[in-house]
């Protein structure tokens, strides 16, 4: 496995915005749906996309303020070394992901899951990837015939049965949706 394989098999669970205060906290955005366990964070990677120098933290403090959250990593102590880290992910490996309730999914578990019309069962698409737009989730779907992508909300009225482990989604589409984005 490449060293950026086995990046990717980490997950991010934040954001740093920016740094907060003179002692070296950090505004975190969190890229959770439950942002109360990244009071329970210990260690972590920052890293950005792009760029192959990441760095392992250890978290010192969590707390929320104004309806933030912010940070304190031990060996960050000044404005400056919290600068550094501006627009880093936060990430934690795959498998320190919490196990979610019957019926939620990690939307990145649905990258690369084929999509199958409910009605025909033929493949439509293959999901390339997603977007959130004020709390509705996005599926990108690059369609089968043309290659290009068109958007399927999240949502139990589309999506009939949802099979990460299978890389499987069975939709009903409603009529044009396809066409939509051509």
């Amino acid at each position: 496995m490449s060293e950026l394989e086995a990046f990717q098999q980490w997950v991010a669970v934040g954001r740093i915005v920016r740094p907060r205060g003179t002692r070296g906290e950090v505004i975190v955005e969190p890229l959770t749906g439950y942002p109360e366990r990244l009071r329970r964070i210990g260690r972590v990677v920052a890293a950005r996309d792009n760029d192959p120098g990441r760095r392992e933290l250890e978290v010192a403090e969590v707390w929320q303020h104004g309806g933030r959250w912010i940070f304190r990593f031990h060996g960050v102590e000044t404005i400056a070394q919290a600068e550094t880290l501006r627009g880093c992910e936060l990430r934690l490996p795959a498998g320190a992901r919490l196990v979610l309730p019957e019926g939620e999914y990690y939307l990145d578990d649905l990258t690369g899951c084929q999509v199958v019309d409910s009605g025909t069962g033929e493949r439509i698409g293959r999901v390339a990837g997603w977007e959130e737009h004020g709390g509705q989730a996005v599926l990108a779907v690059q369609d089968i015939e043309s290659g290009a992508e068109f958007l399927l909300p999240f949502t139990a009225g589309l999506l009939r049965e949802i099979d990460p482990a299978r890389k499987r989604l069975v939709a009903s589409l409603p009529e044009g949706l396809r066409e939509l984005n051509r």
